[in-house]
């Protein structure tokens, strides 16, 4: 349980960390290139917004899944440590 639950940390930290290198690379692209953004009819930044959404939903279900498995296992430790008492 605890490794299941150091791999939804450390993905957590992946989701964000790509999301915010993603953006970073859209932006200095922008700032390189602008004629080249100016073609689309839409601005540089929906597709950074999009994907932030989707990283977004990713992460919240991501941060519940640990939330709940941290409150599990300190369910069962405590739980172990009343039996070892009794």
């Amino acid at each position: 349980m605890k490794r299941a639950r150091l791999f939804l940390k450390c993905f957590l930290f992946v989701q964000l960390g790509s999301c915010l290198g993603r953006f970073l690379w859209q932006y200095v692209d922008y700032k390189r290139n602008p004629g080249l953004y100016a073609l689309n009819s839409a601005p540089w930044y929906t597709g950074p917004l999009v994907k932030a959404a989707i990283t977004a939903v990713t992460v919240s279900l991501t941060l519940a899944a640990y939330l709940i498995l941290g409150a599990v296992i300190r369910k069962r430790e405590a739980s172990g440590k009343n039996k070892e008492e009794v």
